[in-house]
Order: structure tokens, then sequence, then C-alpha cells
């Protein structure tokens, strides 16, 4: 019995100075709970004109009503289908709002950008550029774009969380390499800011640009989306709306989750950027594809995850697109499939970002 328990001790204490693994070549994507992929061919093109008149009167009567209520202090809704487009009042001094995890779809598109210009593949492993962290030769791209690493999530930690400074890409890859993998790479799902964090960084290393100026220039720039900027760590522009806490407690600056969500931008031209993301104009179709080829069951009912996009299954729609949240703001782009439209929702307060989306569909299917 000592000999064993010994021995069970040999393993933790190797496991947790990040030896080598014995995870094998395993692998498991939850056939079972798996949601069949959207087809993306099928999303519409929007109507460019202004929606009618009354419409658009009873859209701000709906903005309102959401703006007035206590758990939100700003809104910004901008919207575009067959009815044709939208968007709520700029607040003239902070027209702009932080989209949270929004950004990962950002990081996704850049990637299949550069997967479609031979730079890297989504097969290849984390070992090209980390070494040193544990399974790199079994973690791949794709596998950190769809949250299926193993790796932990440094945002979780109160060490992390409650700190002063932003945590650099350097601190999270130090902290990687001291924590064993939650699962063998494959084999589970596990929301990781992690994991978008060490997806900046290889952006960087292959471009040999900033992930701030390949937001710009890879996006921004070429669908004339002025407002859109990826924030350098640390970063709180004035004309950005702020975060708020109904306890008053401290919010981060936008710009410090780097790669896992730094955009700020108006709901406009962030509802343009996914137009453009579900219309073809950033990547080519078989990056769209790809991007809900798989998609595995995330924390709630009825939520999927593919490679930097979520697909939402409700009772009587289906949406693809991304959430964003942390504490002070929440934000959300989708499309709704039964509706033919797309949408962007940003807010600061604790209210919901889906609940106000989820209204406006219904209210353009009935207006």
């Amino acid at each position: 019995m000592r000999g064993l328990i010994l021995f069970l001790a040999c393993l933790w204490l190797a496991a947790c100075q990040g030896a080598t693994s014995h995870c094998g070549s395993t692998r498991f994507a939850f056939p079972e709970r798996q949601l069949t992929a959207p087809d993306l061919s099928e999303v519409q093109p929007p109507n460019p004109g202004d929606v009618a008149p009354a419409l658009a009167r009873q859209l701000e009567q709906q903005w309102q009503d959401f703006a007035s209520r206590e758990d939100i202090a700003d809104l910004g809704i901008a919207v575009v289908g067959p009815e044709g487009f939208w968007a709520s009042p700029e607040n003239e001094a902070t027209p702009r709002f932080y989209w949270a995890s929004v950004g990962k779809l950002f990081t996704s598109v850049v990637l299949q950008q550069l997967v479609q210009e031979g730079h890297l593949s989504l097969d290849e492993a984390l070992v090209r550029w980390y070494p040193q962290l544990p399974d790199a030769d079994r973690i791949t791209v794709n596998a950190l774009l769809s949250h299926r690493s193993g790796f932990a999530s440094h945002s979780e930690f109160e060490a992390f969380r409650d700190r002063d400074t932003p945590v650099t890409p350097e601190e999270v890859v130090e902290f990687l390499g001291d924590r064993p993998l939650l699962f063998c790479p494959g084999t589970d799902w596990y929301y990781s800011n992690s994991g978008y964090l060490l997806l900046g960084r290889i952006i960087e290393a292959i471009t040999g640009r900033d992930y701030v100026d390949n937001i710009r220039t890879r996006i921004a720039e070429p669908i004339d989306t002025p407002s859109i900027e990826a924030l350098p760590q640390g970063a709180r522009p004035a004309d950005v709306a702020l975060m708020a806490n109904a306890d008053g407690t401290k919010t981060m600056a936008p710009g410090d989750p780097f790669s896992a969500g730094n955009i700020v931008a108006t709901p406009t031209d962030m509802l343009r950027f996914f137009v453009a993301v579900l219309q073809g104009r950033l990547t080519g179709g078989a990056a769209l594809s790809s991007m809900t080829a798989d998609l595995y069951p995330m924390f709630d009912a009825g939520l999927f995850y593919g490679e930097g996009i979520m697909v939402y299954e409700l009772p009587d729609d289906l949406w693809v697109g991304h959430s964003g949240g942390t504490p002070g703001t929440r934000a959300i782009i989708a499309y709704s499939f039964a509706r033919k439209t797309y949408l962007a929702v940003a807010l600061t307060g604790s209210g919901s970002a889906e609940s106000v989306s989820n209204r406006i569909f219904q209210l353009l299917a009935h207006p």
C-alpha cells in the first residue's frame, strides 16, 4: 500500500511540474450532444436601405424602454435585415462600446486569413511556438480556437482578477506552463481566455506585426469601419462608454484581455463587421464552413461553440454569432436564421444583451 501511495504521489507531482503527458491520441467530440452545423450559405444579404418610419419608431421605443431600466446604464443597438437598417441614437461623447469576448471572433477571422495565405494550418501543433507548454505537440490551433486545448483560464483566478495592472501574455504563458491540463487535448471543452491570448501571440509571430495593427489593417480598414479598434492593454479611450458595476467595484480596462477580447466599436460598425464575416468578404467560404463544422456544447443549454463563433439553439430560431460579458458590460452580435436579420447589441451595466436581442428579433417578426 505504501508503495502505491508513493507511486501515485510521484504521478501527481510530475503532472504538476508539466511532465510528459500520457494522454495518447484519444479524441472525443461529444457526438451524441453535437448540434448539426448551420448552413451559412443560407445567410441572406441585408437590405441596405433604412427601415420604414413606423418600424423605426417601434424600434426606438423599444430601445428607450430597455435603456430606462435600472440594470442598464447605456445601450447601443444596430440591426439590418429584410426590412432595412436601423440603429439607436449615439451618445456623442461616448459612441463606442466595449465588446468583451465578441472580440474572439476577430482573432478567429485573422487566423482564418493566415490559413488562406498559407502561413499555418489549423491542425498545426502549438509546439511550433510554445514548446515549453504541456502537451504542446498535441494541442492544435483549432483546439485553442474551439476551447478544447485543456488549458485553464487565468481570468478565473483571483490572483489575476484582482490586480490593478494588466495580465501580460507572457505571464499567461508562465501560468499555463506551471499547471497541468484540465483534460487531455481534444477530449473535452472548457472556455479558456488563456488559449486566446496564445492565439494573439501566434498572429504576431506569423505576421511580424502587433495584434492591434493586424485588426486595423486586416479588418477595420478593408471594410471601412473606422470606429473598430483593438486596444492595447491598459487603454481606456474617452469615447468608450464606461463599464458600470451596480456595486461600484472597479472594472478592468477594455484593452486588458488582449486577443481574448479587446475590441471597441460603435454598434453600427460591429454590425458591418459581422455582415462582412457572414457574407465572406473577410474570409472565403471554406473558412466559414470550418468555423461552424464542429460545434461543442457550452456551459448553458442550447449554446454551442465552433472556431471563435457561437451557435444559439432557441425554441423557434437559430442564431449564429458571439456573446461577450465582463463586470460592467454585456454585448452580442448575432444573425437570426428565422428573421434573416443581423444584430449588434452592447450595454453597460448588468442587463442581458441576449434578452435585448431576442426582443428586437421578435419585434421584427411582428412589427
